[in-house]
């Protein structure tokens, strides 16, 4: 029970370090104390990725990509099982230039939630500017499995007939 009070008191100090706009190091050590203090505590690591969350939102909005990439990547650290954090994440690792890791992280929110068309528009975006054409053609597909009348889907698919086609 001690160790499950210490943690919410490393975390309650991480959100108050937080709204005082504290160096990002102090807020982050915070947060990454409660966790290690009640590691199994999946309330405790969801709050910790929502703070992470908001932050990331808070240095998107202020143009640093690569503290996105970093907190999107803590906050999934701490808690990973929410599709579109994943999907944030693989847009994150693509603005900071990393398409590689920001594939694997679309293929794994589509993994999660194989209807969240959010994350397969995403990963098929990445593939086809990564040259991989006809693993985007399956997610394009199942984008117009899902919504039919996704005109972005058939937009794609009518730029690039001859290398996407729908089955």
């Amino acid at each position: 029970l001690r160790r499950l009070r210490a943690a919410e008191d490393a975390y309650l100090d991480g959100c108050g370090k937080s709204l005082q706009n504290a160096a990002p190091e102090e807020v982050i050590g915070r947060f990454e104390r409660a966790i290690a203090l009640a590691p199994w505590n999946g309330n405790l690591r969801a709050r910790v990725f929502a703070q992470y969350w908001e932050m990331a939102g808070r240095y998107l909005a202020l143009g640093i990509p690569e503290a996105v990439a970093e907190l999107d990547r803590l906050g999934l650290a701490a808690w990973d099982r929410e599709p579109m954090a994943h999907v944030e994440y693989a847009l994150a690792l693509e603005r900071v230039g990393r398409p590689q890791p920001a594939i694997a992280a679309a293929r794994r929110a589509v993994a999660m939630a194989p209807d969240l068309v959010a994350a397969r528009r995403v990963l098929a975006g990445q593939l086809i500017r990564s040259g991989q054409r006809e693993e985007a053609r399956v997610h394009l597909g199942a984008i117009l499995a899902i919504e039919p009348d996704d005109e972005a889907a058939r937009r794609e698919i009518s730029t690039n007939p001859s290398t996407i086609r729908v089955r």
